[in-house]
């Protein structure tokens, strides 16, 4: 999966299970940043997005121009504060703008020709991101959100320690870096999140949907797996995710607090209560808690989601 018609593979240095596909378009402004969920990779999880935003039509031209970041990260072993943590450090590498090794041949070509002039063989010129779209499914939603609102809280307190304890006009915010600002400007797709906890069947879907897998399985994942701990209805790091997101939002009216919300209409596995800062879900007949987000030459519909996020993104205004 080396090369695709606009976009190429890119590992992402330092970073195992984590890569990127360029693209050699120079109007490239975007980057879009994928997080799976509980138990699945930043391979799987995203099945053909890496090959569909080249062979089908509809939408290529918004996807042309944008590259896509894949996060891979231990979701079941570990704590959901954690994982997110992992992600911000995950972002600061990408965004606003990627390491510049991204865009020329690897080590790989170097090797075979040390006098290789790689500047003509450049992808295209390094640029700044101007927009950020984060996508998640699953748990990774919940990551990207706890992400999100741990950005939010680190850019009041440097506001605060810049401007004074009683800062907490929404403006102030106009004043941080570009990593924040792009971030806390950032769209959010997220589908068949576990934001609202696993529904009473949850663990049915992750299971391949087996009652009695689910019976045998259950208390082991509840026991070994603090990931799948905070993902219950009950928990605490949800409700403290719905309740400070809302508030947040409430507050500040910041877009990355709010999301565009994609279910698959045979989704067994996770609630479809929503926030209230978000707009009504969108259902996918047909799709289950897994195929939802995987795009294929019949069911383009991931891909438009995506990339229809900032135009249909609710905006503040219309809260």
């Amino acid at each position: 999966m080396g090369f695709c018609q606009l976009h190429t593979w890119r590992n992402i240095p330092n970073s195992p299970k984590r890569y990127a596909l360029i693209s050699r378009h120079p109007a490239t402004r975007t980057a879009v940043v994928f997080v799976h969920g509980f138990l699945g990779d930043s391979v799987g999880t995203w099945e053909q997005f890496q090959v569909k935003i080249d062979q089908i039509s509809t939408s290529l031209k918004w996807w042309s121009t944008c590259d896509l970041f894949f996060f891979g990260y231990p979701s079941a072993d570990q704590r959901i504060g954690l994982s997110a943590s992992q992600l911000l450090g995950f972002l600061r590498q990408i965004i606003p703008e990627p390491n510049p090794l991204l865009f020329f041949p690897g080590e790989t070509a170097r090797t075979f020709t040390p006098d290789l002039d790689i500047s003509s063989f450049a992808l295209r010129a390094s640029s700044p991101y101007t927009a950020l779209v984060l996508v998640g499914h699953s748990q990774g939603a919940v990551v990207i959100r706890q992400a999100i609102l741990d950005s939010v809280d680190s850019a009041r307190t440097r506001l605060r320690q810049a401007c004074g304890p009683d800062l907490d006009d929404p403006s102030a915010f106009d004043f941080l870096d570009a990593w924040f600002a792009l971030l806390l400007n950032a769209r959010l797709c997220l589908f068949s999140p576990a934001h609202r906890g696993l529904s009473l069947s949850g663990l049915a879907g992750v299971l391949y949907e087996s009652s009695l897998l689910r019976s045998i399985f259950q208390p082991a994942l509840a026991g070994l797996s603090p990931a799948f701990r905070e993902l219950q209805d009950s928990s605490q790091t949800l409700a403290d995710l719905r309740t400070r997101t809302e508030s947040h939002f409430d507050a500040f009216r910041l877009p990355a607090l709010s999301a565009t919300i994609v279910y698959g209409a045979e989704d067994h596995v996770v609630s479809d209560l929503r926030f209230s800062c978000d707009p009504p879900p969108i259902y996918q007949p047909g799709q289950t808690h897994a195929s939802v987000c995987k795009p294929t030459a019949a069911y383009t519909a991931p891909l438009e989601h995506v990339s229809d996020v900032e135009t249909r993104h609710v905006t503040a205004s219309q809260h």
